[in-house]
């Protein structure tokens, strides 16, 4: 997972069978949190923020988009949390695979 402005860490995303809420887990931000499906368009849904725990960016928007070679990305966009990057654009992408 790669971050704007500047930072790396590892995500994992559980996505359960038939469930309509993922589960998120940033490993050395010592983040987690749950977002809850919104708008489903094609091979791409669209997630909301329900819950956050820990070290973590809680606006913003999530997309999910799979994709044929059996990878998926995750494209966060919001700003920053406190008084100095709540004006920052801030955003995560990664591109995840199944384990």
């Amino acid at each position: 997972m790669d971050y704007e402005p500047g930072a790396y860490d590892t995500l994992v995303l559980t996505v359960p069978k038939g469930g309509d809420t993922v589960t998120e887990r940033f490993v050395d931000y010592r983040c987690e949190g749950r977002s809850k499906l919104q708008v489903v368009s094609g091979t791409t849904v669209r997630l909301t923020r329900v819950s956050m725990r820990g070290n973590c960016v809680r606006n913003g928007t999530i997309y999910l988009t799979v994709h044929d070679n059996g990878t998926m990305t995750f494209d966060y966009n919001g700003h920053g949390e406190n008084a100095v990057t709540k004006n920052e654009p801030f955003s995560m992408i990664a591109t995840l695979r199944r384990t």
